[in-house]
């Protein structure tokens, strides 16, 4: 099976250590990430936790573990079980008040001529869902700073 990605990157006005605090506290995953309804963390891993992804109508169970986690400069995270997906976070100072937040979403797509209509969609949803949580981590940065 191959992979595809989607990327974006943002300026919030928020030191890096404020922005590196609350994502990687991963109980507030369902508060910034859009698609993500909830987020279970697994007794005696602090490092792993279990998400429910709902797109449209369709409601998926996905466990994560954190690969590495380096304070203030990135977290990469690893689909666990039937899913080879990885989300890698990287954080940079803009300045004294300000954090450029790059993420990358690796996934899973299908293979094939018959497959690429899926595959674009799938894309084009992946990009909207990375847009959202973009906006909705800006609002709770700005909402927890100011």
């Amino acid at each position: 099976m191959a992979t595809d990605f989607v990327s974006g990157s943002m300026v919030l006005a928020a030191p890096v250590e404020l922005v590196f605090e609350y994502v990687s506290d991963y109980d507030h995953i369902p508060e910034w990430v859009a698609g993500i309804s909830a987020c279970r963390r697994e007794p005696g891993a602090p490092q792993d936790f279990t998400v429910d992804i709902s797109v449209g109508a369709v409601t998926h169970s996905v466990s994560f573990t954190t690969a590495t986690s380096i304070p203030n400069r990135s977290i990469v995270l690893t689909a666990l079980g039937r899913y080879e997906a990885s989300v890698d976070i990287a954080f940079e100072s803009a300045g004294p008040r300000g954090c450029n937040v790059t993420t990358e979403v690796r996934y899973p797509v299908e293979e094939g001529l018959f497959y690429r209509p899926v595959n674009k969609m799938g894309k084009l949803i992946a990009t909207k869902l990375l847009e959202r949580t973009g906006r909705n981590l800006a609002e709770r940065i700005i909402g927890s700073s100011g």
